[in-house]
C-alpha cells in the first residue's frame, strides 16, 4: 500500500525536523510520540549528542538521565527515516 500524499509530507516533515536540530523547540532535547488511534500512545524523545544521532529514548523529556550511554529504555536505528517508520514522530 502506498502512501498517501498528505502522508508522504508528513513523513518528510518529521524527518527534516529530526534532521536539524536548530528547529528543535526544546533543545537539546526532541519531544517524540508513537501510537495511533486505538492504541496506547508511547513518549520519547531524541537528544542532540555525538553518538545519538538516530537513537529514541523512552520516556518523557522530563526524565532524562546525565548519561545517556546507560539509560536501558533506548532504540538505535539506522536512520532519521528509519525512525519515522517505526512510527514516532514529532511531538
Amino acid at each position: 500500500m502506498s502512501m498517501t500524499r498528505e502522508e508522504c509530507c508528513e513523513t518528510r516533515d518529521h524527518v527534516e525536523m529530526m534532521k536539524n536540530p536548530d528547529w528543535w523547540p526544546a533543545y537539546p532535547v526532541l519531544p517524540l510520540k508513537r501510537g495511533h488511534l486505538g492504541s496506547k500512545l508511547e513518549v520519547g524523545f531524541m537528544v542532540d549528542e555525538k553518538g545519538f544521532e538516530y537513537t529514541v529514548f523512552k520516556g518523557s523529556i522530563f526524565e532524562i538521565r546525565d548519561n545517556f550511554d546507560t539509560s536501558a529504555s533506548k532504540t538505535q536505528y539506522n536512520s532519521y527515516e528509519e525512525i519515522v517508520q517505526d512510527g514516532w514522530e514529532v511531538d
